[in-house]
């Protein structure tokens, strides 16, 4: 299982994409939304509704994931601001969690302080934003240590591939690329 935490204002393909691509996998994907209410809209008034809201959840059943997924979007400042989720990014990175930030979600993982000498990738132009001591990489996608994050809406459905490459074999990822017209 790989969870996603959403906030309004979340970037829709940025979220969608990558869902879509783990439940192709057979990957099973536990959406959790920071907000008082399971209900979210993204930057692109797109409504869902998440399994669960981060309230409703024990650090333990949370921490029960193989990854922890953080869109970018303007959504990325209410998930930033969130002490409960940042605390829950520390716990991961020291269980080892796959994180994966794409777009202007590094900054929440810069905000949890688990980024430190780790190489990232992020949304161009966003960097300043960044206080760690990282190293920037012009790659659309970027994996070091437990640490993956890609540049943003135009790298989902790769970095979503990536992901799931984690967790499936090289024959499951071809019939899902293939499924997909890639």
């Amino acid at each position: 299982m790989v969870s996603i935490f959403l906030a309004n204002g979340f970037e829709t393909i940025e979220a969608t994409a990558f869902i879509d691509v783990m439940e192709r996998s057979g990957i099973t994907v536990r959406t959790i939304s920071v907000e008082n209410t399971n209900c979210i809209t993204s930057a692109h008034n797109i409504t869902m509704e998440a399994n669960s809201t981060l309230q409703k959840l024990t650090d333990e059943q949370i921490l029960e994931t193989s990854l922890l997924y953080l869109p970018g979007g303007p959504g990325f400042k209410t998930l930033n601001n969130n002490q409960r989720l940042l605390s829950l990014l520390k716990k991961a990175n020291k269980k080892r969690i796959l994180i994966a930030a794409i777009c202007a979600a590094p900054i929440v993982l810069d905000s949890a302080e688990i980024l430190d000498q780790v190489k990232i990738t992020m949304y161009p132009g966003m960097e300043n934003m960044i206080k760690s001591d990282v190293e920037f990489s012009n790659q659309d996608i970027v994996e070091d240590k437990n640490i993956l994050t890609s540049k943003g809406p135009g790298t989902t459905i790769d970095f979503s591939l990536f992901i799931a490459a984690k967790f499936r074999d090289d024959l499951k990822i071809r019939t899902v690329k293939d499924g997909m017209l890639i």
